[in-house]
């Protein structure tokens, strides 16, 4: 599918229904299912139960974690095997409370980690609304260890060398120093107002960009990269909350059309603080985007930036001594740069994918490792080729020189998980029909894979290979109620490109009538929404 192919229906808007009379014979079938209700969807949490939340790899790879029925689980990645290995007792001491529903919902869309493994594998830290647990695998103690003030948004994270522990309070950075215990926090990029944001992600960001860390450690675990944000001239949006029962109203800063952007630089700053070393780089204040950026080596950043119209796309490296940058990549497009701004840099290669063909895919460039400061990035190849998408890219391993990614190879409405390797030699990693999802250990080897379609709830399995995999969870509580699927429609625009929708027609009719029709016309460059997977809008959207 082309570019231009890519605005896509989940509705198609036509005139009053009328309701086939098979359909009788459909609803004569399904006498006997148990009703589908708005209570019962709604009632008791997600009809088709809760799928392991927070599913994570120890650094080692010997762990795989999620939380499950307020306990953590292991699964040994060896045998499939799970365990309990924080008991319900244990971290309900460490959880405490629930935070505001606002906060609850922020951590929820924003996919931001309750738990996190230290680089040693032997601890955990839980992030409580703000309240910092470091948990001890061997002793089964946990101690607070410091406080975010921040129930959301709060980003902890441990140093590579797992001695230091950074996090975002007050817009600013702090840092603990894990063993020095009983020591305050130190504060390296402090924020002198609400409206300056050192390594904190603002809503523009991480709503429209998809960023969701703002700070990054240096590999020598010594000066941590940061992005500044000044959001001062960026326009107020005010929300009403109505979910108290005294409504208020909060600000958002929101830029429209033509409002300045928030005003973004890169700097570096020490472990333990000092003066900040921005990195200097030919932008337009208040306009142009950071995406991403990060470490190339302990001495050098690399930084992606993107005009504010979308036609250029430029990779840059930088001293962090000096912040002296140059142009490693510089990618144009006369219409859109797409948003999938991931780049991964390292061990002398760079891979991103990008539309250059009319499809996303993924490339491969190289640099001068020994010398990144004057380096400049070539072309080595195209990845991936084809009348496809790359979706996610779950991992780049550069040593190994292997990527793992999903694409919709085959069928236009599902996904497969797949690696290629920096010769190009590609791997199918999962077979079956509808939506699969990656989530893949960090040295290689083991892998989740959580499969779905329209009709089936997820089914998740651990993969010791592409051929050995052992479902670990799945679930029944549709089967009573003999759900039957929306019909897949199909038409062609004005220039040939197939649209795609679905539609779902009412139950228990026993002869030929007119419908009113529901519409559902959410899509476009970019979102999907027509797919072989589950939706829990299949119940009721």
């Amino acid at each position: 599918m082309t570019r231009a192919a890519a605005a896509l229906l989940s509705a198609i808007l036509v005139c009053p229904l009328t309701l086939h009379p098979t359909l009788a014979q459909a609803a004569q079938d399904n006498s006997a299912a148990k009703p589908l209700t708005v209570e019962a969807i709604f009632a008791h949490g997600p009809l088709i139960g809760h799928p392991p939340e927070g599913l994570t790899w120890s650094p080692d790879g010997k762990h795989l974690t999620y939380l499950d029925g307020g306990e953590l689980i292991d699964l040994d990645p060896d045998t499939g095997k799970p365990h309990v290995f924080v008991s319900r007792a244990k971290l309900a001491s460490l959880t405490g409370a629930a935070g505001s529903e606002t906060d609850r919902d922020h951590r929820e869309r924003y996919k931001m980690a309750s738990y996190l493994w230290a680089p040693d594998s032997a601890h955990l830290l839980f992030d409580s609304n703000g309240r910092l647990w470091l948990y001890d695998l061997k002793t089964g103690t946990g101690v607070q260890i410091g406080f975010t003030g921040a129930a959301s948004g709060d980003d902890p994270k441990f140093s590579p060398n797992g001695e230091t522990l950074s996090f975002v309070r007050d817009h600013g950075l702090s840092v603990l120093r894990l063993k020095e215990p009983g020591l305050p926090a130190i504060a390296v990029a402090q924020s002198p107002n609400a409206t300056m944001l050192n390594g904190e992600v603002d809503w523009v960001y991480e709503e429209e960009l998809e960023t969701r860390s703002n700070y990054f450690w240096s590999p020598d675990s010594k000066s941590l990269a940061y992005l500044q944000m000044n959001e001062s001239e960026v326009p107020e949006y005010p929300i009403t909350d109505w979910i108290p029962t005294h409504a208020k109203v909060d600000g958002q800063r929101f830029p429209q059309p033509g409002d300045p952007n928030p005003d973004v630089r890169v700097g570096v700053v020490g472990a333990t603080g000092g003066k900040t070393v921005w990195i200097k780089l030919p932008m337009h204040p208040g306009q142009d985007y950071i995406p991403r950026f990060g470490w190339v080596d302990r001495k050098t950043l690399w930084v992606e930036t993107v005009t504010r119209d979308h036609k250029h796309r430029d990779l840059y490296f930088a001293d962090a001594a000096t912040g002296q940058s140059h142009p490693v990549l510089q990618l144009t497009d006369d219409k859109f740069i797409d948003d999938n701004y991931d780049v991964s840099v390292g061990y002398g290669s760079i891979v991103l994918t990008n539309w250059t063909d009319g499809h996303n895919h993924l490339y491969l460039y190289k640099y001068d490792e020994s010398n990144p400061a004057t380096a400049s990035a070539t072309l080595e190849r195209q990845l991936t080729k084809g009348e496809f998408e790359v979706g996610e890219v779950y991992g780049v391993d550069h040593a190994g020189k292997m990527v793992h990614y999903a694409s919709n190879e085959g069928n236009l409405l599902e996904q497969k998980l797949w690696q290629v390797s920096f010769a190009g030699e590609r791997k199918q990693l999962t077979d079956g029909a509808g939506t699969h999802e990656g989530n893949f250990a960090p040295l290689g080897g083991g892998f989740v894979d959580k499969q779905s379609t329209r009709m089936d709830p997820p089914t998740l399995r651990l993969c010791q290979s592409a051929e050995k995999c052992n479902v670990f969870w799945t679930t029944r509580a549709l089967e009573a109620y003999h759900l039957h699927a929306p019909e897949q429609l199909e038409v062609k625009a004005h220039d040939g490109t197939t649209l795609y929708g679905t539609l779902l027609l009412p139950d228990g009719a026993t002869s030929p009538a007119t419908i009113p029709l529901i519409v559902n016309p959410y899509g476009g460059p970019g979102p999907q929404e027509v797919a072989n997977r589950w939706g829990d809008g299949l119940l009721f959207d």
